[in-house]
């Protein structure tokens, strides 16, 4: 029976896959955002965002193929990263952990919110999950899921 992909909790020795799912999935649209992609400082930035909230490692069979980052607030779900390696898009992988990640917050009755980068063409698959804009502050579009 396939259960779909599984979540673990980041440890230090998936630094490099971390930044490797990183840079695969989205450089291509901060460089459209913010001009060219610096490796060293796009590290630093990822280490002190991995040492500062919770990451999980999505796992589909026994590929390490991820990186999922959801922080729990008081008043919302704050969907922080949802990256796969490009092999691993457009093939229902984010859609499982969104849907897990909205049943979540409706068995919790709070919102889910995200942001995501005006130039990634993400915004068909989140209005597909029922999500709807709430603000634009360039380079960011900002929506949520409600109840």
């Amino acid at each position: 029976m396939d259960v779909g992909p599984i979540l673990r909790i980041t440890e230090y020795r998936d630094q490099e896959f971390c930044f490797r799912v990183t840079k695969e999935a989205m450089k291509v649209y901060a460089e459209a955002a913010f001009g060219p992609w610096d490796d060293e400082w796009q590290r630093r930035r990822l280490e002190n965002d991995l040492a500062s909230s919770p990451h999980e490692i999505v796992i589909v069979g026994d590929t390490d193929v991820g990186l999922w980052s959801v922080a729990r607030e008081p008043e919302r779900f704050l969907l922080r990263k949802i990256y796969l390696l490009p092999q691993f898009q457009r093939r229902g992988i984010g859609s499982i952990l969104l849907r897990r990640l909205i049943q979540k917050s409706e068995g919790s009755r709070v919102p889910i919110e995200l942001r995501y980068l005006m130039v990634n063409p993400v915004a068909s698959f989140y209005e597909r999950l029922g999500f709807s804009w709430l603000k634009e502050e360039s380079p960011y579009v900002y929506v949520q899921r409600a109840l």
